[in-house]
């Protein structure tokens, strides 16, 4: 695993993942790794949940748009396919872990960095500083039906309105009151906050991972089903519209 884009710490039965990546924008690169500490947590059968968390001021500002931009000007389309195909398969990942999940939002969880939230069970975020938001329509962007369907499982009503259709930008109090976020902690109590909830998910008799991920992939069915219909899609994306998102 790459030192400094994302590593694993370990506190009894939790794991705590950080994502130590600048703004941890999106691209292989942390997918990969992610993925790699995935791995490593899935593999110890004695770890018993997982908390994410982000370094310095961002959980994740979004897509790494320069680095899609390049690759669309330099005609590595399949990259870019392989690219969105590993997004798909990154959240059917997460959103069934087999081990109960929270993201503890050390500060900005922007566009598909709030997505990456949502995945998990369960998300804790700093008071004082950070926005929540998903703001795709301001630049242009529209979001595929397994994203919506998702914000509709962890959020209803007006909030879908606004969330997704006109990009509205959250604070943290705001956050908890739309329900995007479960709870509020401060700075100096985020991580110990994350990991009390998660470790309270388990119960007094905890899960079998097998049964947990089969809740979750009956819960979710409706995310994975769209999401399977945007993998069959792939090659009909067009790649520049990121191009010009970029700019804007």
């Amino acid at each position: 695993m790459m030192k400094g884009v994302v590593r694993l710490e370990f506190r009894g039965p939790v794991a705590i993942l950080y994502m130590d990546y600048g703004e941890n924008r999106v691209d292989g690169q942390l997918i990969a790794d992610f993925n790699r500490a995935l791995d490593q947590v899935e593999s110890n059968p004695s770890i018993k949940a997982l908390v994410t968390t982000g370094v310095g001021k961002f959980y994740s500002n979004g897509l790494n748009l320069r680095w899609m931009t390049q690759l669309a000007r330099e005609g590595r389309l399949s990259e870019l396919e392989k690219f969105h195909l590993e997004r798909l398969l990154f959240l059917e990942r997460l959103l069934t872990f087999p081990i109960p999940t929270v993201a503890a939002i050390n500060g900005h969880s922007v566009a598909e960095g709030a997505f990456w939230a949502l995945y998990h069970d369960y998300r804790v975020m700093r008071t004082k500083r950070g926005w929540f938001s998903l703001p795709e329509v301001h630049i242009n962007l529209v979001l595929p039906q397994h994203i919506i369907q998702l914000t509709r499982n962890r959020v209803s009503g007006a909030v879908v309105r606004d969330a997704l259709v006109f990009g509205k930008w959250y604070s943290p109090e705001e956050s908890l009151q739309a329900g995007f976020v479960d709870q509020l902690a401060e700075p100096e109590e985020l991580l110990e906050s994350a990991i009390k909830l998660a470790l309270d998910c388990l119960g007094k008799h905890g899960y079998e991972r097998s049964a947990l991920k089969a809740m979750k992939e009956n819960v979710n069915k409706g995310v994975l089903e769209a999401a399977a219909e945007a993998k069959r899609n792939i090659v009909n994306i067009d790649h520049f519209k990121y191009a010009r998102a970029a700019k804007l």
